[in-house]
């Protein structure tokens, strides 16, 4: 204010921004131009007095590209502009635009003033992500979070507490013993609802010198159970059943999965167009994994169909036997890198016994299907005895198929097990049976059930699927119009009880409705009511953070 007057202005245009760049305009006709008088400096401390920081990542480059704007070209004027910033080393290290910006100006005769707003920065600490971990996500099971803090501060910070709620309710809280400096450390504590639908967590820090970035939202929907698909080539479908017995173990035993058995003949019938679900296999959608046991081969139809689940973000596993040929594996699910199995196989082959050596026939990586039995920690992995397992071909080599991994391998150093990304989805090949044919390991040895637990976990997480969402950026709620009502009634953080606006939901060019909220400046949970045309109400859930960058004070 003083500087303004020191300067003899005769005029002074306050610019202040939303969270998308976008200027605010003022409701009094004298906010864009204020005349600089007597009185000017009260009114000036008033207007700033206003105004309230938002929970926004908005850098200083949108202002001053408006600035320039209402600059123009004048002649005979004095021009000044003042930037009051905080002058964050991310933005202002290397400039960029804004040094560009900056020495035009000065061509053109507009002097700059630099106004720090800040003396130095100050330690802080972020919540930089809160998100499910591996697991299943259905009713009344066990679910880990993780919740990742951020140490923006060059010193360590020890014995940090970060309290807990679940759906509104006070949980233990965790703590983390320490974060070395500009560091972040990633903790996880259990969640477990007993109904299925969406549910919402938030994570929180105690104050420091932003609060904004001391809260974390997610919302998390739980199944009521996770449907898993089970195809047997075997009539008396032994692989299987043991597998179904991990699964769903029945008595007191809730692992939230529920898997169903069937032959080849029904992939087929789901990827025919006769059976009402269209081309590429839309019916395996509704399954969370997808295994192959022991199949002597399967159509072209029902190939291209599990390829389109796979690539869709789908899991797939594959489990070896007798009845599987090494000609249709290749030419059909392999294909030359190109399909879904992770690598070439030629015939099974036998794992002798070797009295003399002392490894164990299964040895396995630090990939997170083994990650609890990795290591000397397990006691039970070395009783697994292997027989028989296909081999692959002597020259094959992982690095030759991108984005393979073999992940377990026997004493002879044949692989056991690989992996594969397909498209969005994930794939991993037993090279032996899953019941004790070719091997003892589901036959009474715990780290069979611990490995199918977390083999199911694996195949069924889908990154992709979680969107983050930030402050600023707009909600768009999709309907089928043949089952929705046009009107969406939005909840925001502000008010969690009642809804604050409501969208008339507008047609897409692919047929569908949509509504959108513009206006998400605020971090929190905010909700979409939904009519369905019977009448019956609907709600939909979204978690919106903050940008955990903005909390680097630098």
């Amino acid at each position: 204010v003083e500087e303004v007057a020191r300067e003899g202005a005769q005029t002074f245009t306050l610019l202040r921004f939303s969270q998308a760049g976008r200027p605010i305009r003022g409701t009094q006709p004298d906010f864009l131009q204020e005349t600089v008088d007597r009185d000017f400096p009260q009114r000036l401390q008033a207007r700033l007095a206003e105004l309230k920081p938002s929970q926004s990542a908005a850098g200083p480059l949108a202002a001053m590209e408006a600035a320039v704007h209402l600059l123009g070209q004048a002649e005979g004027e004095r021009r000044i502009v003042y930037v009051v910033s905080d002058f964050r080393a991310r933005q202002w290290d290397d400039p960029g635009p804004i040094g560009k910006l900056l020495l035009d100006w000065n061509a053109a005769g507009v002097k700059v003033r630099l106004i720090g707003c800040v003396e130095s920065a100050r330690p802080n600490l972020v919540i930089r992500q809160l998100s499910p971990g591996p697991g299943t996500r259905a009713a009344g099971v066990p679910l880990f979070m993780e919740v990742t803090v951020e140490n923006f501060s060059p010193a360590p910070v020890k014995d940090v507490p970060v309290l807990i709620e679940a759906d509104g309710l006070a949980q233990p809280a965790v703590n983390i013993a320490q974060i070395p400096p500009h560091r972040a450390v990633k903790e996880r504590f259990p969640v477990r609802f007993a109904t299925a639908g969406q549910h919402r967590i938030t994570a929180r820090l105690d104050a420091d010198a932003v609060l904004a970035d001391n809260f974390r939202y997610a919302v998390v929907d739980f199944a009521a159970s996770v449907p898993v698909l089970l195809i047997d080539g075997d009539p008396e479908a032994k692989d299987a059943r043991y597998l179904s017995a991990v699964f769903a173990p029945g008595g007191p035993t809730n692992t939230g999965i529920s898997p169903r058995i069937e032959t080849p003949r029904y992939l087929t019938s789901l990827s025919s167009p006769a059976a009402g679900e269209g081309q590429g296999g839309r019916g395996l959608d509704s399954f969370r994994a997808i295994y192959l046991l022991n199949v002597d081969r399967l159509e072209k139809s029902a190939v291209a169909a599990l390829e389109q689940y796979a690539a869709a973000g789908g899991g797939v596993g594959f489990f070896l036997g007798e009845r599987w040929q090494g000609p249709f594996i290749n030419d059909e699910l392999y294909r030359g890198g190109k399909g879904l199995f992770p690598l070439p196989v030629v015939r099974p082959a036998e794992l002798f016994v070797d009295y003399l050596q002392k490894a164990p026939d299964m040895a396995v990586t630090d990939h997170p299907i083994f990650h609890v039995l990795a290591g000397e920690r397990n006691s039970f992995l070395p009783l697994v005895i292997v027989r028989r397992y296909f081999s692959v071909p002597k020259d094959w080599r992982p690095e030759a198929d991108p984005g393979v991994t073999v992940i377990a391998r026997l004493r002879n150093g044949a692989p056991l097990a690989a992996e594969r990304r397909f498209g969005r989805g994930r794939v991993v090949a037993f090279l032996t049976t899953a019941a004790p044919e070719w091997n003892n390991w589901a036959r009474e040895n715990p780290s069979f059930v611990v490995s199918m637990l977390e083999m199911q976990s694996y195949l069924c997480a889908r990154p992709a699927a979680e969107v983050p969402r930030l402050v600023g950026a707009p909600l768009e709620v999709k309907l089928d119009p043949g089952q929705y009502e046009p009107q969406v009634r939005f909840t925001t953080p502000k008010e969690d009880t009642s809804p604050t606006a409501t969208v008339e939901a507008g047609p897409t060019a692919g047929g569908q409705l949509e509504a959108l909220l513009a206006n998400t400046d605020t971090s929190g949970i905010y909700q979409a009511r939904l009519t369905l045309k019977s009448g019956k109400e609907e709600t939909r859930s979204w978690a919106v953070n903050v940008d955990a960058d903005e909390g680097d004070l630098r």
